[in-house]
C-alpha cells in the first residue's frame, strides 16, 4: 500500500521532468507570468493544483496502482501539440501540448482509476497556460457598450466612434486595459476552484462558473461607467489618476464578494465527499516501470526531433531587404518624414521609405523574420494601441497590372488630431494575406512543405484628410508591388531596387 505522498511525488517528479526536457517551453510560459499583469496568477495554478492532488490522493480507496495504455496513448497527440505549436511558432499550443504531456503522463504512470479520481487536479494545470487576450477587442466593445448606453440613460450628451466617445466635459476611450480581461481571467480561474470545493453536481458547477463570468463582465462595465461619471462631474479632478486603479480594485473585490453570497444560494445543503482513507496498491511494479520508460522516451523523443528540425531550418541565406526605385510618375525613396511605425519588435531586418507622387507623399515599412523569429505575435502591431486609437478597419481590392486582385487590410488610425491612412498585408514564405489567422497557417504550412526561408509586413501609410488619398496609396501599391516583393529578397543587384548605399544609409 502506498501513501497519497507517494502519488503527489509521483505527479511532482513527472512533473519536474517535464519541464526540464521542454525547458524552453516551460522558462517562457512562466516568464509571461512575470511580465504580464494579466497572467500573473499562473504562479498560484500549480500550488493550487497540487493541493487538489492530494486531497483526492487521501480518497483513493483500495485501488491497484497498474499502468493505463489510454493513457499511453494519450501522450502521443500531446506531444504531437507542442511539436505542432513549437514548428509554428505558437506558443500557446506547445504550451498546452507540454501540460498535456503532464497529465497524460499521469494517466499512463497512475493508472485509469487512479487519474480518474484525480482529474480536477490534474486538469486545473491547464490554467498555467497564459491565454485569453484573444478575447481583448470583443471585451473592449462590449465595455464601450455598456459605458456609452448607461451614460444615454443619465441623459449626458455622448457621442461615440468605435471605442472613443465624447462627452461635454472631456473625451474617452476604451483602451485594452479597460477591457477587464485580468479580472475576468482571475475570475473564472477562481470559480472553477471554488466550484470544486462547494458543489457536487456538474451542472451546479458549470452553472456557478458561467454566473461568476457573466457577472464579472458586468462589473467591468459599472466600473467604466462610474469613471465616467466621476471625470465628468469633477471635470477632470477625479478618476484620471492612480484612482483609477483603485476603483478597478474596489469593484474587483466586490464582485468577488457578490459572487461568492450568490454562489452560496444554490449550494447543495450536504456535500457528499469519499471518506479519507485508502491509497494506491502496487499491483505490477513491471507494468509500472515500462510506462514511466515509454513517458520518458516519448518526452526525450518528441524534443529530440524538434531540436533536428530546427536545426534543418536554421542558417538559411536571408536575402538584404531594400527598397524598391521608384516607377514612372514617382521619386523617391527618400527618408520618411512621420513620427509614425508599426509596432513590429525585433525583426531581422527593417527598411522605411518615403515616396513622393502626384497628389502627395506616401511611406513604406517593410519587417522581414526569418524562420526561426516569429511575425504572427501578440506585440507584433501596426499600430501602439496607447499611442493612437482605431477609427475605422476593412479590408481594400487592388487590381495588380497582371489583372491579379490583391485584398489589403485598410485602417483609420489617428494620434493628437492627425489621422493616417494605411495600407497592410502578410508575405509568408510567398504566400499572400491580410489575415493575422491566415497568415499564422500559412507559417505552419510552410514549417511542412517547406518555403522561402523569410517572412515580411508592409504597410503603406499616409496622412489623410479626403477621399483621394485612397486612390493615391492604392495607385503605389500597384505600381510598386512586384518590385516590393522581388527588392525584399534579392541577392545580387537589380536595376528595379534602389541603391543599396542609400538604402543601407536609411537603415
Amino acid at each position: 500500500m502506498l501513501s497519497p505522498t507517494i502519488v503527489v511525488a509521483v505527479a511532482a517528479a513527472l512533473l519536474a521532468a517535464v519541464a526540464a526536457v521542454f525547458w524552453p517551453t516551460f522558462r517562457g510560459m512562466v516568464a509571461i507570468w512575470g511580465q504580464s499583469d494579466t497572467f500573473s496568477y499562473g504562479y498560484l495554478v500549480l500550488p493550487m493544483a497540487f493541493w487538489s492532488l492530494w486531497q483526492s490522493a487521501q480518497r483513493l480507496g483500495d485501488i491497484a496502482w497498474r499502468p493505463s495504455w489510454l493513457g499511453i496513448l494519450a501522450v502521443f497527440p500531446a506531444a504531437g501539440a507542442w511539436y505542432v505549436g513549437e514548428a509554428v511558432g505558437v506558443q500557446a499550443v506547445a504550451q498546452y501540448g507540454m501540460v498535456g504531456l503532464f497529465i497524460a503522463g499521469c494517466w499512463a504512470i497512475l493508472g485509469n482509476a487512479a487519474a480518474w479520481r484525480l482529474r480536477f487536479g490534474l486538469l486545473f494545470t491547464l490554467f498555467a497556460v497564459p491565454i485569453g487576450e484573444f478575447m481583448i477587442p470583443w471585451l473592449m466593445d462590449v465595455t464601450a457598450d455598456f459605458t456609452v448606453a448607461a451614460v444615454h440613460l443619465t441623459g449626458i450628451p455622448v457621442y461615440r466612434t468605435e471605442r472613443f466617445f465624447m462627452l461635454p466635459s472631456g473625451n474617452f476611450e476604451v483602451v485594452e486595459a479597460c477591457s477587464g480581461i485580468r479580472f475576468l481571467i482571475v475570475t473564472m480561474v477562481l470559480a472553477t476552484w471554488y466550484a470544486q470545493q462547494t458543489y457536487v453536481s456538474i451542472w451546479r458547477k458549470l452553472a456557478f462558473i458561467a454566473m461568476a463570468g457573466v457577472v464579472m463582465n458586468i462589473a467591468n462595465g459599472v466600473r467604466a461607467f462610474i469613471i465616467v461619471l466621476l471625470v465628468h462631474y469633477s471635470e477632470g479632478a477625479i478618476g484620471v489618476g492612480y484612482d483609477h486603479i483603485v476603483y478597478g480594485w474596489v469593484v474587483f473585490i466586490i464582485s468577488l464578494l457578490l459572487i461568492v453570497k450568490l454562489g452560496s444560494l444554490f449550494r447543495e445543503s450536504e456535500v457528499r465527499q469519499a471518506p479519507l482513507g485508502g491509497a494506491l496498491r502496487l499491483g505490477n511494479a513491471r507494468g509500472v516501470a515500462g510506462a514511466a520508460a515509454v513517458v520518458l522516451a516519448a518526452l526525450v523523443g518528441v524534443r529530440t526531433g524538434e531540436a533536428m528540425m530546427t536545426a534543418s531550418m536554421t542558417g538559411k541565406p536571408l536575402g538584404d531587404l531594400r527598397m524598391p526605385a521608384a516607377a514612372s510618375g514617382w521619386s523617391g525613396p527618400d527618408e520618411i518624414q512621420l513620427a509614425f511605425a508599426p509596432a513590429y519588435q525585433a525583426p531581422d531586418q527593417a527598411q522605411a521609405a518615403r515616396y513622393s507622387g502626384v497628389g502627395g507623399a506616401v511611406e513604406v515599412h517593410q519587417f522581414k523574420y526569418s524562420v526561426e523569429s516569429e511575425i504572427i505575435r501578440y506585440d507584433n502591431r501596426l499600430f501602439d494601441g496607447d499611442d493612437f486609437r482605431l477609427i475605422s478597419s476593412d479590408e481594400r481590392e487592388i487590381e495588380l497590372a497582371d489583372a491579379s486582385r490583391l485584398r489589403l487590410q485598410r485602417r483609420v488610425i489617428e494620434r493628437d488630431g492627425e489621422r493616417l491612412l494605411m495600407l497592410s498585408w502578410f508575405d509568408i514564405g510567398g504566400r499572400l494575406t491580410n489575415s493575422r489567422i491566415e497568415a499564422k497557417l500559412h507559417s505552419a504550412l510552410r514549417s511542412v512543405i517547406g518555403g522561402r526561408p523569410s517572412d515580411l509586413m508592409t504597410a503603406v501609410v499616409k496622412v489623410t484628410d479626403d477621399a483621394h488619398d485612397d486612390a493615391l496609396l492604392a495607385d503605389y501599391v500597384r505600381a510598386h508591388f512586384e518590385t516590393l516583393r522581388e527588392c525584399a529578397r534579392i541577392q545580387s543587384q537589380v536595376t528595379s531596387c534602389a541603391d543599396e548605399a542609400a538604402s543601407q544609409a536609411r537603415r
